[in-house]
């Protein structure tokens, strides 16, 4: 728990279910790690987002299919643009009625392997090859936290795995 103001530089790193009496200052391009798992969330009695920062928010393990998930908890509310905030994959972030938590939704996908990409058959990347389709069997991407099947009907069984990023 800090008493004083906080502020979150770029390139820093925020993890966990602290706390600051005072205000937090959010800047540049940096990162709120959170358990989707808890109820806790980081509390502040403020937070200003500036108007250039880029805040990715990251769980921290597979959330579960839920909505309402807090990330932060504010007393006095959250200043800035929903759209500082990015999550790179199947969830979506919001600021509550009031404005004053930060919000994450989430509903899992599973996806196959297919390997069928007209550009790079055997990548496994996040957000970019469409190497894996969906129930139906439309070309889908991979995203942080998808669950993923592989079974004898793929294109292509050569798999290259880009660990940039890869949280099945």
């Amino acid at each position: 728990s800090l008493a004083g103001a906080l502020t979150l530089a770029s390139g820093a790193k925020l993890t966990g279910e602290g706390s600051s009496s005072s205000s937090v200052l959010l800047n540049g391009t940096s990162i709120i790690t959170f358990d989707p798992n808890s109820t806790a969330a980081f509390t502040a009695d403020t937070v200003t987002v500036d108007s250039l920062a880029n805040v990715t928010i990251l769980p921290s393990t597979t959330p579960p299919n839920s909505t309402g998930i807090v990330v932060i908890d504010t007393i006095n509310g959250i200043t800035g643009d929903i759209s500082n905030f990015s999550f790179t994959g199947r969830g979506t972030l919001s600021f509550s009625g009031d404005n004053k938590q930060l919000l994450f939704d989430y509903t899992p996908v599973s996806i196959k392997w297919k390997g069928a990409d007209s550009i790079d058959d055997e990548i496994w990347d996040v957000n970019t090859t469409t190497n894996w389709v969906d129930g139906a069997n439309n070309p889908e991407k991979f995203f942080t936290t998808d669950a993923v099947t592989f079974d004898d009907t793929a294109t292509s069984y050569d798999i290259f795995v880009d660990t940039n990023g890869i949280i099945p």
